[in-house]
């Protein structure tokens, strides 16, 4: 089955975005879609007019139209980006994507990392996309939860990793409205850092529990013998 999305360069999630903390991030936007849309750095403090907004910071990009986004970041930690224009239309549609700010000075210790993007996608009976006015008003405002969760943009994949040996997960929920509670065949959490970047103090934790739009930077130590497979 095939069916249109829409994309930021082609793909589900869009592209990760890897800088340095104090790295200038210049990103040249064009809207190839039918609708206006902007681009939203969730969670970085930036200037407003950079913020992606309507109204607020920036007017929309209008079809056809372009915008650079020029700042810098000034802080650490996972963050996504997505439209603030119909929100819940245009994340269910597939606009969303990673953004990963690095500190060099870190000293978490961990070699073994990868970004986890966790969302959801609907279809309706003719396999196209679901129309967000199908959820009436509370739908098109906050979304509705698509029947297909999504890992980096695929169902259900595998990741190949080493018993015993750390990992650093950093993992996003940019579901327009589904929560997760993330569960690794009893294998603990321990949890470093969230949406402000590193914690105090670590927390280790049974279960990982993400809201829409939260993040979540944790270790993981996957245990058993070669060849076992564990389900998240």
């Amino acid at each position: 089955l095939e069916t249109d999305a829409w994309t930021y360069n082609g793909g589900i999630p869009g592209p990760l975005i890897r800088v340095r903390k104090g790295d200038r991030l210049i990103v040249h936007f064009s809207n190839h879609l039918p609708d206006p849309t902007t681009v939203h750095w969730h969670g970085l403090r930036i200037p407003i007019q950079m913020d992606g907004v309507p109204v607020l910071s920036q007017p929309w990009v209008e079809p056809g139209g372009t915008f650079t986004y020029d700042f810098v970041v000034p802080d650490a930690g996972l963050f996504w980006y997505h439209p603030h224009v119909m929100s819940a239309k245009q994340v269910g549609y597939g606009l969303y994507g990673a953004l990963l700010v690095e500190d060099p000075d870190e000293q978490v210790g961990v070699a073994d990392e990868t970004v986890i993007v966790l969302s959801d996608i609907g279809f309706d009976d003719r396999g196209k996309l679901d129309d967000p006015d199908s959820g009436g008003s509370t739908g098109m405002a906050f979304g509705r939860e698509g029947e297909y969760v999504l890992v980096n943009g695929k169902l259900r994949p595998r990741l190949t990793v080493r018993s015993g040996a750390p990992q650093r997960w950093r993992v996003a929920n940019t579901a327009k409205s589904r929560y997760f509670q993330v569960d690794l065949d009893g294998n603990r959490f321990t949890r470093i850092g969230g949406d402000g970047g590193l914690i105090e103090h670590p927390v280790t934790l049974d279960t990982l529990v993400l809201a829409q739009g939260e993040r979540a930077d944790v270790i993981i130590t996957p245990k058993g013998k070669p060849g076992t497979e564990l389900e998240v």
